[in-house]
């Protein structure tokens, strides 16, 4: 009986430290450099890197309001022998500049035409 509550009590802790996530939060606001106005329908892509390749489950899309802002959140799965993760996150518009920015989850982002 010791050992089945010992090997439970393993198999148990191994899963929970090898099989964990964590909730990654994106909020962007999008202003035309000049003018500091927002920008309302740019796209933005967020991709996930981890050891040099990109988790294509991970991609999220998603277009800034009215008001130039972005929201998004997902749950990233991490595990034994996972490398750190990178975001890479790109801001398009027709007519401005594209820009990508790397591992910044929240912030203000100015496009250029």
């Amino acid at each position: 009986m010791k050992t089945i509550i010992r090997n439970t009590t393993l198999i148990l802790a191994f899963c929970a430290f090898s099989s964990c996530e964590y909730r990654a939060e994106y909020e962007f606001t999008v202003l035309d450099k000049e003018t500091k106005r927002p920008l309302d329908s740019v796209l933005v892509t967020i991709r996930l890197y981890s050891g040099g390749a990109e988790r294509t489950a991970y991609r999220k899309t998603g277009y800034t309001n009215t008001l130039g802002v972005m929201e998004k959140s997902q749950m990233i799965g991490t595990g034994l022998g996972t490398s750190r993760s990178e975001h890479r996150i790109s801001f398009e518009k027709v007519g401005y500049k594209t820009k990508t920015e790397e591992n910044l989850l929240q912030g203000t982002i100015l496009l250029e035409r």
